[in-house]
């Protein structure tokens, strides 16, 4: 059997930001090469590297497009062209993308199967390139070139997820939503993590870290408020690690952290890199207003490290299964539960170990794996 993930990146390019879909993708494309399916992965590429590689037994299939804002239009035809050459009995894309509709289009015009999966709380809502676009202050004239575009991008997409024969949610809420809004019946499959690199007993030190891309979404300045909030705990350090494509709002992160004295700013790190943070982290911090299951915690979990999340909690996890602590979206009791955390690294540890068991039986179970195989068996007839 063959299956062709699509994406815009590869976890292991390091000059790349690293997201979720990008970790989860190289996750299942392991597991997968370890049932004997053959993986190819196929993604644009701005920059000059080989069209073809294999790295750790993925076959790397690299489609030429420019650095421009309308550079996807071209690259339909060139992906159609790498999936033709490919010839995959599986197309498998992630989030919404225009290559969710090149992934549809393809495998139905070739008989094929196609599997969509959602990547977060709103990627089965509609309509999200066009209200991108008014969150933005663009000018009136670059409005008036965006909508249509913007707007037709949205309705390929919407025509992507329609066409697939199977879709793949990461929680019950992104389920719900798909049925809402495209009367699709979703699969809840948990997010799949190789666990080789997660050590069961981690030497622990007093370190809180918060890891993501720097972007106003992710709110890093609320690590810093607890940092600050936080200052009379000597003997802990905060730690934020993750680059920004806005340079000039990395500075900016940057300078408010130079006047708080428990905070470091290691930058961008490679995924692998991330594990060590992780390792040695005792509280992970999550200040995002918006995610799915963010892989940030489920690498903290998996590394025996309590989760203080603000706005985010998965399928009510966290508070359920005693992974840290949900503060609801209520920054005062973020605040202040934050600091008790702190001051007792003791009960911290002792929860760790709740995050790790939690972790393994539902990221890294086989389970997750034998879910995907025998929707693989279904539609390719394999049964």
């Amino acid at each position: 059997m063959k299956i062709a993930l699509l994406n815009d990146s590869f976890l292991l390019d390091e000059t790349i930001e690293i997201n979720g879909t990008q970790v989860q993708l190289y996750n299942l494309a392991r597991a997968f090469l370890d049932r004997h399916i053959e993986v190819a992965y196929i993604l644009p590429s701005k920059v000059d590297r080989p069209i073809e590689e294999i790295i750790e037994g993925i076959r790397i299939f690299r489609v030429p497009c420019s650095n421009d804002g309308f550079s996807w239009i071209a690259e339909l035809g060139r992906f159609n062209a790498a999936l033709c050459s490919i010839n995959p009995d599986i197309v498998y894309q992630r989030g919404r993308s225009y290559l969710t509709y090149i992934a549809a289009n393809w495998a139905k015009k070739n008989n094929k199967a196609f599997i969509w999966a959602s990547n977060g709380d709103d990627s089965c809502g509609f309509w999200k390139e066009l209200s991108g676009i008014k969150k933005k202050s663009f000018p009136l004239w670059l409005r008036f070139i965006l909508y249509p575009l913007k707007g037709y991008k949205d309705i390929l997409i919407h025509k992507g997820i329609r066409m697939a024969n199977r879709v793949i949610n990461q929680t019950e809420h992104q389920k719900d939503q798909l049925t809402r809004n495209y009367g699709k019946e979703g699969i809840v499959f948990p997010s799949y993590y190789n666990i080789s690199g997660a050590s069961a007993m981690p030497k622990k030190e007093k370190i809180c870290l918060w890891t993501a891309n720097l972007i106003p979404r992710k709110q890093p300045q609320i690590f810093l408020r607890l940092a600050e909030y936080c200052k009379t705990l000597k003997d802990w350090q905060f730690v934020i690690v993750g680059g920004a494509r806005n340079k000039q709002y990395q500075e900016q992160i940057m300078k408010e952290a130079s006047h708080i004295p428990n905070v470091t700013v290691m930058g961008r790190v490679t995924f692998k890199q991330t594990e060590s943070f992780f390792a040695k982290a005792s509280l992970f911090v999550n200040t995002s207003f918006l995610e799915g299951v963010p892989n940030a915690m489920i690498q903290a979990w998996l590394n025996n490290t309590p989760v203080l999340s603000l706005s985010v909690d998965p399928n009510n996890w966290i508070n359920r299964f005693n992974l840290g602590f949900f503060a609801d979206g209520n920054l005062e009791t973020f605040l202040s539960h934050g600091l008790k955390m702190l001051k007792d690294h003791t009960a911290l540890l002792e929860q760790g170990v709740d995050c790790r068991n939690f972790a393994v039986k539902t990221f890294a179970s086989d389970k997750i794996i034998d879910g995907y195989i025998e929707q693989f068996n279904k539609l390719t007839g394999h049964i």
